[in-house]
């Protein structure tokens, strides 16, 4: 798990202790290339609203790591420090961590929504995530499909590992897309059938040579 939320979670633990919090949850959701998380609401043990003006105005420091641009160097470099904040703004900060190592891409297109859940007894973070994809149907329209709800769970203070769950009994059904096979239009390839030219043999005229020699008739010998 990342080490951000680990101390995040640190700190937000004794801040919710003092206006005796259980559980508090971040609403989240993502479309059109954007997506924000907001704080909901705290709750006590007993699932009663904790008045929010009673914490707003509860601060502590928070190692805060931010990235500015080196002009010089060309490179961003990675400053470190603290930065007062409250409960609400720590809440946030962990639903965004939560989502950049659980479900990559929540806030593209038609955006993923969902809550975070963090407890403070016992101690736990769950990330309840449904998925929406923009697909196209039959007749090439855009539309929104509900996927799977998914569950990442972090207990603070365990070995990081990355948990994913299917709510297999909030399974809704996904409108699945239908592939509209074009169908390949083969070009009959027109053979041109190449004519021949009979090449016209001349025949030569040979033109007999006439001899210059006239042709004598016989003569008719005469008897006596």
């Amino acid at each position: 798990m990342s080490q951000t939320i680990e101390n995040l979670y640190s700190v937000l633990l004794p801040l919710s202790q003092k206006v005796n919090g259980s559980v508090i949850w971040v609403h989240y959701c993502g479309v059109g290339d954007c997506g924000s998380a907001d704080f909901e609401k705290m709750e006590d043990a007993k699932g009663a609203i904790v008045d929010q003006k009673s914490f707003e105005g509860l601060f502590e420091d928070v190692v805060t790591i931010e990235s500015v641009w080196n002009v010089k160097k060309k490179t961003w470099d990675k400053i470190t420090g603290l930065k007062k904040k409250n409960i609400i703004q720590i809440s946030e900060e962990i639903a965004y961590e939560m989502l950049s190592l659980h479900t990559c891409g929540w806030e593209i297109n038609a955006g993923s929504f969902g809550d975070l859940e963090v407890c403070f007894n016992p101690p736990l973070i769950t990330l309840h995530h449904t998925p929406e994809e923009d697909e196209e149907d039959e007749n090439g329209e855009t539309i929104t499909v509900t996927q799977d709800d998914e569950e990442y769970k972090y207990i603070p203070g365990t070995k990081p590992t990355l948990n994913k769950k299917r709510a297999v009994a909030k399974k809704k059904t996904a409108v699945k897309k239908t592939a509209v096979k074009k169908t390949a239009v083969k070009k009959t390839a027109v053979k041109k059938t190449a004519v021949k030219k009979t090449a016209v043999k001349k025949t030569a005229v040979k033109k007999t040579a006439v001899s210059a020699k006239r042709m004598s008739l016989p003569k008719n010998k005469s008897h006596k």
